[in-house]
């Protein structure tokens, strides 16, 4: 086997390499004493070679150390010897050491001074002990007006909340109601144009049956009867829808305006059928802009009409 691996057209020191890869498999990192033994072994014959040296970077960059064995592997690369390593760790040691008893002793110290000083800190809390008393007495009665205080404000708040709950109850009743009012009307406008289309269809039928019946030059002459209204309201030459231009005047006769529910109430009865027709739409369209919608039906009849 050649004394040299070769790793991506490199030359390495296998012995070097096989030897890491030992210590990594039996603690998983290679401590610093295993850098040490890796320096050591670097250095048998002349000294560090050339490739060894790379060896030993190309270890210190791709495996797992140690904090304490890479920084040393580290110093060995840039040209600290061992020895004195070794000999600087103790002499840092031994400077902690040696701050750590001058700590302690400062803490014994400042420990000595913190217990005279508590001390005469208590002698001195003994002989006002009396004010103290009354001071807290002052505090504790002005605590007690301040949680009152609170207390009374609570009240109000809750008494303001409870107010205002009430009325929001009482305005989602009104406007329930009125919402109500408005299907009915819609209902009943419905059911008279239902009844209206029933009689302009059996009148119709009547007319078609006589015409039958009689010959044109033998037709008595038929009594004048009130023409029917037409589905349709024709304004400035455009047709509209009679029964939404009604519901329309009729929501503005009570308020002047028309409200969040009776926008809803428009709509609905636009869709009747199979849907909203053109006519139905110019007629919306229309009363958005010849009658005057709260703010947020406006807002509503926009949003459905630009669906």
């Amino acid at each position: 086997m050649s004394y040299y691996k070769q790793i991506d057209g490199v030359k390495y020191d296998r012995g070097l390499l096989e030897k890491a890869e030992e210590y990594l498999k039996s603690g998983g990192v290679i401590s610093f004493a295993e850098a040490k033994d890796l320096w050591e072994d670097a250095q048998d014959g002349k000294g560090v070679t050339e490739c060894e040296r790379r060896t030993l970077e190309y270890v210190l960059q791709n495996q797992k150390w140690s904090d304490k064995g890479k920084k040393l592997m580290e110093q060995l690369l840039e040209g600290e010897e061992p020895d004195d390593l070794i000999a600087k760790q103790k002499a840092t040691k031994h400077l902690k050491k040696a701050e750590d008893d001058q700590k302690e002793k400062d803490a014994a110290e400042k420990a000595a001074a913190k217990e005279a000083s508590d001390k005469k800190q208590k002698a001195d809390e003994a002989a006002g002990s009396h004010s103290k008393a009354n001071d807290a007495l002052k505090k504790a009665k002005a605590e007690e007006e301040a949680a009152e205080k609170a207390l009374q404000e609570k009240k109000k708040a809750h008494e303001a909340a409870k107010k205002k709950v009430a009325e929001e109850e009482g305005k989602a009743k009104k406007a329930k109601e009125e919402h109500n009012a408005a299907n009915e009307s819609h209902k009943k406008a419905k059911a008279e144009k239902e009844a209206s289309d029933k009689h302009a269809a059996e009148k119709k039928t009547a007319h078609e049956s006589v015409d039958k019946k009689e010959p044109p030059a033998k037709k008595a002459k038929t009594e004048t009867t009130a023409p029917v209204k037409s589905y349709y309201k024709v304004i400035d030459g455009k047709k509209y829808d009679r029964e939404l231009l009604d519901l329309a005047e009729k929501d503005t006769e009570s308020a002047g305006v028309i409200s969040y529910a009776e926008a809803q109430e428009l709509w609905e009865c636009a869709q009747d059928g199979k849907g909203v027709t053109q006519i139905e739409r110019d007629t919306l369209e229309y009363t958005m802009k010849n009658f005057k919608y709260t703010d947020k039906a406006a807002e509503y009849m926009k949003k459905q009409l630009a669906a």
